[in-house]
């Protein structure tokens, strides 16, 4: 799974139409496409990254590349997201809008080469974890997650748990959950053909249904601790949207 960054809204960023325009007009001015994959571009400093809606995936940095991310981010008044990331969330300098009241400040990063510095930190962590992911069942040697979908489906729901998986996934959780004050709205567990028991839970700083994420655990094979996922349910792609879990789950 390669290294992603997503431009997250701020209370300045306008629609995701928008924001993919954006994100078209800095890449096309700046990348060329690879004919063979039109969903993969090459910066004049030989940076190969593919777009994807809101999203930018890398193997690796560039500062031709920094400067695309930099740029989109600060005309979008966006915010960037990364896979592994530490959680601190990233803005540029000159972009405007607030960040999400319930989620830490952001800091601000002073222009593209200072953002090629941060990016390489959280590059390299990210490319330890996938080395450790793969040793432990996590990630697949593709680099895709192993892991089972964020929606239960037509997974035989259970009342009852004795294999404690879905206690022990409660009991992860809780203590975070309650630390940075979301509640939880709905838990649902249920029986994966494939996974095994799976708890999800869905949690939310409030009552805006924008704001729900999705929190899923399960035993992973080879070692048989637990293993986590948090999305959101609201995408910026709405084909990549899911549903809150509901009553009758």
């Amino acid at each position: 799974m390669p290294f992603s960054i997503a431009f997250m809204p701020t209370t300045a960023t306008p629609p995701p139409p928008a924001v993919q325009q954006s994100l078209q007009t800095v890449v096309s001015a700046n990348a060329r496409r690879i004919a063979k994959d039109a969903g993969t571009w090459r910066t004049g400093d030989g940076a190969t990254f593919k777009l994807a809606d809101d999203t930018v995936s890398l193997k690796r940095l560039s500062q031709g590349l920094c400067g695309i991310i930099f740029d989109v981010a600060q005309q979008t008044n966006s915010y960037l997201v990364m896979t592994g990331s530490d959680g601190t969330l990233i803005k540029m300098e000159g972009s405007v809008g607030e960040t999400p009241g319930d989620l830490p400040k952001a800091v601000t990063i002073k222009n593209a080469p200072k953002l090629c510095e941060r990016l390489r930190v959280n590059l390299r962590d990210w490319d330890h974890f996938v080395r450790l992911a793969q040793a432990d069942g996590t990630l697949g040697s593709d680099e895709q997650p192993l892991e089972p979908p964020a929606d239960p489906g037509t997974e035989v729901r259970l009342t009852n748990d004795p294999s404690g998986i879905a206690a022990g996934c409660e009991a992860a959780f809780k203590d975070m959950n309650a630390t940075i004050g979301w509640k939880t709205l709905r838990t649902v567990v249920s029986q994966s053909p494939q996974w095994g028991v799976v708890w999800r839970t869905d949690i939310a700083p409030g009552d805006d249904p924008a704001s729900t994420f999705r929190d899923t655990c399960w035993r992973r094979p080879r070692d048989h601790g637990f293993a986590f996922s948090t999305r959101p349910l609201t995408m910026f792609d709405p084909a990549a949207s899911i549903e809150p879990l509901k009553a009758s789950d």
